[in-house]
């Protein structure tokens, strides 16, 4: 099973950079061709075979991301050189999303290749990360249209390209530091390779990985300068860490006990008015 997950890895980074690299000599409507053609095989395949499902996904969604990225970053720079700054926003977010999912799937594969899943592409999430996608884009548009004066600017387009970069850097650098310990889903059961990590980045946080995502989640609504979206996602965010920190520190005070608490005490989770799940030790 290892070396299945290790071969679905080796396909993702392979076929990403290869339609990277191919991309700039191909239009856009040879390439929907191409998808087209490779979805409906893939389907037929997937309902002839009980084996070898994964892999298919995983080269189809890899190539499709690997178009996506290289296409919108030909656009961002075409657009910028232009000074074009609304579609140089638009084709920049398309460039961090695709980048992201499928950073997502290729630091599983590194890092902790024994939890590796289709899951791990983040695509299907949850409906409220996807209501939060469409209402950000729809943000964009109906602004774009009516209040134009709100987009293009080029200095939160920078400030928010350097927020995402900078919370993929700190995510990346959680899994990294954790290894095997790192899970997208909250463990509710230990596992004989988990382990209590406080080392690193985890020495400064708690719960890097969240630090990092909500960082780069508000830096896209930065870089589509959407207003309304950054306020809505901050509260969101809140909201949403508020009770899931709560709920995986339940479970690695399980795990873990006095030392998890004691590391509690000393580090804070790094999430602004977020405290996680107060237990205090007799004495303490």
């Amino acid at each position: 099973e290892l070396c299945q997950m290790i071969l679905e890895a080796i396909l993702a980074i392979f076929f990403f950079i290869s339609v990277n690299i191919i991309s700039p000599f191909l239009e856009w409507h040879i390439w929907c061709i191409f998808l087209t053609i490779f979805a409906v095989c893939s389907a037929i395949s997937m309902n002839l075979l009980e084996t070898g499902k994964d892999y298919i996904k995983v080269i189809f969604i890899s190539t499709s991301m690997g178009l996506v990225f290289s296409k919108s970053l030909s656009y961002t720079i075409s657009y910028y050189m232009s000074q074009d700054y609304i579609h140089t926003q638009f084709f920049l977010y398309v460039c961090i999303m695709s980048f992201f999912h499928y950073s997502e799937y290729v630091s599983v594969a590194v890092f902790n290749p024994n939890d590796l899943k289709m899951d791990a592409f983040m695509l299907t999430h949850s409906w409220e990360y996807g209501l939060a996608l469409c209402t950000s884009l729809a943000e964009m548009g109906v602004e774009s249209y009516f209040f134009p004066f709100l987009k293009g600017n080029i200095y939160f387009i920078s400030l928010g390209l350097l927020m995402t970069s900078s919370g993929e850097f700190i995510r990346k650098l959680a899994m990294y530091t954790a290894g095997v310990s790192f899970t997208h889903m909250v463990s509710t059961w230990k596992e004989d390779e988990h382990k209590l990590v406080t080392s690193g980045i985890y020495n400064w946080c708690r719960h890097p990985g969240y630090v990092g995502w909500t960082i780069w989640s508000i830096g896209t609504q930065v870089v589509l300068c959407n207003p309304f979206c950054f306020v809505a996602y901050i509260c969101a965010i809140k909201v949403f860490y508020q009770e899931r920190v709560k709920i995986e520190e339940f479970h690695l005070i399980r795990f873990f006990g006095k030392s998890y608490i004691e590391y509690q005490q000393r580090v804070p989770t790094g999430l602004p008015f977020i405290r996680g799940l107060v237990i205090k030790l007799p004495n303490s």
